[in-house]
């Protein structure tokens, strides 16, 4: 069976209607039972779920069913008398099966398929609650492996070379895994990509020779792909490391007895499933007939090339002037203004059917679309059907900037393009429909070209603002008596906060807030101007001009910036937590908490979150409650890579969040009191990653032709290995 289903679509809509009405009831019972404790009112659940997995099962929606079937399974053990399941993490996975489930229905019906990743998260979550072990995704995915790439079977080496060329590859496998493990090092993807070809070079049996093909498909997935579950492909690599050790010790016959068929299933699965695609990836999915799995991959056959779609684009930008850069300036002059009435739509209206008529004459594929969608936005904002936000300006001027940047040739149409594309395309389809913008249309899944184009577009509106800021200051500190001469700082911090807003740089959001309140305190001589307030807001600035020049050459682990001048800023507020705020602070972190897990774009309420971690870790070290310290900082952790990637929020990582924050929340009502400032805070400085000098006895060991070892850029020390060896026990 597929793991996509063809759904007749009439069948599907009264089904999906009986369906929604029966999974309303089985919540009405969860809540009954949630309220009284009474597992009496669970067995109407039961029938309700029973009802659900067999609509489902006529509709062929396999992973669906068999989560909902999961979840009637544990119901059942958990009304037994000797249940093992608690009480909270029972109604924890109803309810996120019962969310799952209509997420998924309502994809269905916009035509988007059926995805099983993250139901087969889930089922395996009730599974190991039940005390069951967890099951593949390849259970849910069946495609035919017997196909086979050429081999150089004239090339096959002896046993022992071969053996030797293994046990290389493999030292220097588990530590490029180690650090992708740590660190999500891309660098380190990119060299476990380059030794999955040289494992497919040396391959003289087809069977081998197909397991490292499809590996090559499925590192591509993991280069440039969301990964929705690190833990999983963390398993898939483990597995790849078992095969490399079978070929260190017994050379390539091993593999021939035990080619690893399940793992080419599940790689082949992701290989498929990818949304950001690469040429290996395609032709993985053409060899082994990923189309009939993947209907979105029908689409990739019919959609013309992207060297055809930059000629098209180059061709128009000769033909004709089209005003783009003067409708970027409008749309931002009208979002940044409070506007009385409409009439400053009506000239972006004029610009953009001067747009509209090029792009209509050419029609270029995907891009066009875009246009008209814009359009749309435009008119609807001018004729009140759409409300002006700052959501519907954000994407109103990304999809500006977008089309801007591809008739100009700044944006290289790849992949990454056609990707950044679809989800502008979403965006506004969904704007013009009056359909909820979900998290995976922010800025901050942006890739390849445009981000670096947005960078550095962004990067000089950024320099320019701060830079006015900074002569602002300047000027303040020589005469801090006149607090007229901060009149205006308060706009390019917005400015600028709105900038980074396009990048989905959230954790620069808490620095620009904490600065522009004390810019805003100043101007209207609610405070005092002292030397360290005015130091520490100097160096605030610097620090952002630091952040956004990082950004740009592409510099990590950056988070250390901005946490030691937050620190410096608090100790010059003079910032206090005393036992009479902690109360409120514990309701408005929870308040915070739940809020930005539903929307987790949302700048502000992602700065109230950071900011109330901030004093639940200052209260944790003044009370030496150490294990309520490490749970925030863990929940810092969880926050941060969450905000980078949101894809990485399952229901796994939102149980943790809540379970956390309700842990920190027992431990700290037991306060007592404290008055020290903010002072005293520990530096919890990111230690830059340094890349040791590493040598080996092994450098003139060559493959077929030029394929060096050197490529892989790192040598391996006996040490490192036994390092690995033991991490991995």
């Amino acid at each position: 069976m597929s793991a996509y289903s063809t759904i007749d679509r009439e069948t599907f809509k009264w089904v999906k209607t009986e369906v929604e009405a029966t999974l309303q009831q089985a919540r009405d019972e969860l809540k009954k039972y949630s309220a009284s404790d009474d597992k009496e009112t669970l067995y109407s659940l039961t029938n309700h779920l029973h009802q659900v997995v067999g609509s489902l099962q006529m509709l062929e929606l396999k992973s669906l069913s068999t989560l909902i079937m999961e979840c009637e399974l544990m119901v059942e053990d958990f009304t037994a008398f000797d249940t093992s399941v608690e009480k909270g993490s029972f109604i924890s996975l109803v309810e996120s099966a019962l969310t799952a489930l209509q997420s998924s229905l309502q994809k269905l019906e916009q035509g988007l398929p059926e995805n099983p990743i993250r139901e087969v998260e889930l089922i395996n979550q009730i599974r190991a609650t039940r005390g069951l072990d967890a099951v593949e995704i390849s259970s849910f995915f069946s495609p035919s492996i017997e196909v086979y790439p050429e081999v150089q079977a004239r090339k096959a080496l002896h046993d022992k070379d071969y053996r030797i060329r293994a046990a290389a590859l493999r030292s220097r496998f588990q530590i490029f895994l180690l650090q992708w493990l740590r660190n999500n090092d891309e660098t380190s993807i990119a060299r476990i990509r380059v030794i999955a070809d040289k494992l497919l070079a040396m391959s003289a049996f087809g069977a081998v020779a197909r397991l490292w093909w499809v590996a090559t498909g499925y590192i591509d997935y993991l280069k440039g792909n969301e990964l929705q579950n690190r833990a999983v492909h963390s398993r898939i690599l483990r597995s790849i490391d078992d095969l490399l050790r079978q070929l260190e010790a017994h050379g390539e016959s091993a593999l021939v007895r035990n080619s690893g068929d399940e793992l080419v299933n599940i790689m082949l699965f992701y290989a498929g499933v990818g949304e950001v695609r690469t040429e290996r990836m395609d032709e993985i999915a053409k060899a082994f007939k990923l189309h009939e799995y993947f209907p979105v991959l029908q689409g990739l056959s019919k959609r013309a090339g992207h060297a055809a779609i930059q000629a098209q684009l180059q061709e128009l930008s000769q033909s004709t002037e089209l005003p783009l850069p003067y409708i970027r300036q409008l749309v931002a002059s009208y979002f940044e203004e409070e506007q009385a009435d409409n009439s400053a739509l009506l000239q972006i209206v004029e610009q953009m059917d001067v747009v509209t008529r090029g792009f209509d004459a050419a029609d270029i594929e995907l891009i066009t679309p875009i246009v008209t969608e814009t359009l749309q936005v435009v008119k609807g904002l001018r004729n009140g059907s759409i409300e002006s936000s700052e959501d519907v300006g954000f994407h109103l001027a990304a999809a500006i900037m977008f089309i801007e940047n591809s008739i100009n040739g700044a944006a290289l149409v790849d992949e990454h393009w056609e990707q950044n594309g679809e989800l502008k395309y979403k965006a506004l389809q969904a704007i013009n429909k009056h359909e909820q913008l979900t998290a995976e249309m922010d800025g901050s899944h942006l890739m390849g070209s445009e981000r670096k184009v947005l960078l550095d577009v962004v990067g000089g509106e950024i320099e320019e603002n701060l830079k006015a800021v900074e002569l602002r200051l300047e000027a303040f500190s020589k005469d801090p008596a006149n607090p007229e001469l901060l009149a205006g700082i308060d706009t390019q911090i917005r400015q600028v906060r709105g900038a980074l807003q396009v990048l989905g740089e959230q954790k620069a959001g808490l620095l620009l807030q904490m600065s522009g309140n004390q810019f805003t305190a100043l101007m209207a001589g609610e405070i005092e101007a002292t030397p360290v307030l005015i130091d520490a807001l100097a160096v605030s600035v610097g620090t952002m001009e630091e952040y956004v020049s990082g950004l740009q050459t592409g510099r990590q682990d950056m988070d250390y910036l901005l946490d030691r001048s937050i620190s410096d800023l608090e100790i010059a507020i003079g910032k206090k937590v005393s036992r009479a705020d902690v109360e409120a602070l514990l309701d408005q972190s929870s308040d915070s908490l739940f809020s930005w897990l539903v929307e987790q774009s949302d700048f502000a309420l992602f700065t109230e979150l950071k900011s109330n971690l901030r004093d639940l870790l200052t209260l944790s070290r003044k009370t030496g409650l150490r294990d309520v310290e490490e749970l925030v900082k863990e929940q810092n952790r969880l926050i941060d890579v969450v905000s980078q990637e949101p894809a990485f929020l399952n229901d796994n990582i939102t149980a943790s969040l809540q379970n956390n924050m309700a842990n920190i929340a027992a431990q700290l009502i037991q306060l007592y009191g404290t008055e020290e400032t903010a002072e005293e805070l520990e530096s919890d400085a990111a230690k830059a990653y340094k890349k040791s000098a590493i040598q080996s006895d092994q450098d003139d060991l060559k493959f077929h032709d030029d394929m060096d070892l050197e490529e892989l850029g790192e040598e391996i020390t006996e040490d490192q290995i036994e390092h690995v060896n033991a991490t991995e026990k």
